[in-house]
């Protein structure tokens, strides 16, 4: 599980990078761009349920224009790929199997609604407060799925979704030391 929870922490760390316009080495930023490949290759090789998951999210972000760069565009060809040549592979156990799965996906996809229409900004002490409780409740399913027959595909999933909020949560608390971004926040609450 350590393969989807670095997924989540590269995948969140560029994304930072890129839209906080943080100047880092290009050689940084290009061996942050070979991990985020490596990791979700090697992911999806090994979990086609989150392959196939990603395919559709994809679609989704392609439709919804939220893939704001190049390099997502390109990365957009990854679950397809590894879906595509991996789909003998799919473990599928039964109905139950099944509900489990789409039961994650509907809360996965909850999750995101809520996050992206009570949170649109960048950055909120709120959002930040959102993702931490996220974290916890990925936690708590960790627990509580350990005897699903789809645990493999949630705990896959879930360590993502860690992965990538933890990274949200700190980043946003080194901000938060950082004393002008600290005067904005402190600011924003007064004002509101």
């Amino acid at each position: 599980m350590i393969i989807p929870l670095f997924s989540g922490i590269f995948l969140k760390l560029y994304d930072d990078i890129h839209d906080n316009n943080i100047d880092i080495s290009s050689e940084q930023k290009e061996l942050l761009k070979v991990l985020i490949v490596c990791f979700f290759t090697a992911w999806f090789m090994l979990d086609l349920g989150c392959s196939f998951l990603f395919v559709i999210i994809s679609i989704a972000c392609y439709f919804l224009k939220q893939i704001d760069n190049e390099f997502w565009r390109a990365c957009m060809a990854i679950p397809f790929i590894t879906t595509f040549t991996n789909y003998n592979k799919f473990q599928f156990i039964g109905p139950i199997d099944f509900i489990e799965r789409i039961g994650y996906i509907l809360a996965f996809t909850c999750g995101i609604f809520v996050e992206s229409n009570m949170f649109p900004e960048e950055f909120s002490i709120s959002k930040l407060l959102f993702r931490l409780i996220i974290s916890i409740l990925g936690i708590v399913v960790l627990h509580i799925t350990q005897f699903f027959s789809s645990r493999n595909f949630i705990y896959s999933m879930t360590y993502f979704v860690i992965g990538y909020n933890m990274t949200s949560v700190l980043g946003n608390l080194y901000k938060i030391h950082d004393p002008t971004i600290l005067n904005k926040v402190l600011n924003t609450l007064n004002n509101k």
